[in-house]
C-alpha cells in the first residue's frame, strides 16, 4: 500500500507513471519537495520498499527498518543521484510482534532488483545469498 498518496496535491509528480504487471503502481514524485511542504513526517516511519528515480530512470530499489531514516540517509548521499521516490508499506512487512519482517522485506526487495536490474543494485544480484533463506 503506498503512504502519502494524499499529500502529494502540492508536489511535483513524475508524468510517466511506475507499472508492474500492466497495474500502475504508482507516480514518483520528488521527495526534496515533499519534504520542503509537508516535513520528515510525509515519510512513514515504518519498514517498506522504497524505489528511487532518476529523471525517468529507476535506478536503486531497497528495502528499510523505518523508510524515513533511510531516505533522510540517501538525501546527504552525494553517490546516490535521484530526484523522485516510491515507496510501499504493507502488513507483511511487520511481525505479530511490531517488529520488521527483515526476512519478507528482503524477498520483495531481491524479486524487484532482479526484475527491473537498477543500475545502483547491481553489486545485489551478484551475491548468490541475497534475499535467500
Amino acid at each position: 500500500m503506498f503512504i502519502g498518496q494524499e499529500f502529494l496535491n502540492d508536489v511535483s509528480q513524475s508524468e510517466y507513471p511506475f507499472v508492474h504487471n500492466n497495474e500502475v503502481i504508482g507516480y514518483p514524485f520528488n521527495l526534496q519537495q515533499a519534504l520542503s511542504v509537508y516535513g520528515r513526517e510525509v515519510v512513514p516511519d515504518k519498514p517498506g520498499i522504497y524505489h528511487l528515480f532518476y529523471n525517468e530512470l529507476l535506478v536503486y530499489v531497497g528495502m528499510s527498518k523505518s523508510l524515513r531514516d533511510r531516505l533522510m540517509c540517501h538525501l546527504k548521499d552525494d553517490d546516490m543521484p535521484f530526484n523522485n521516490v516510491l515507496w510501499f508499506c504493507d502488513e507483511r512487512f511487520t511481525k505479530e510482534d511490531g517488529s520488521p519482517n527483515v526476512k519478507k522485506l528482503m524477498e520483495i526487495e531481491y524479486k524487484i532488483i532482479k526484475m527491473y536490474k537498477p543500475s545502483l543494485n547491481t553489486q545485489y544480484l551478484s551475491s548468490k545469498s541475497y534475499g535467500k533463506s
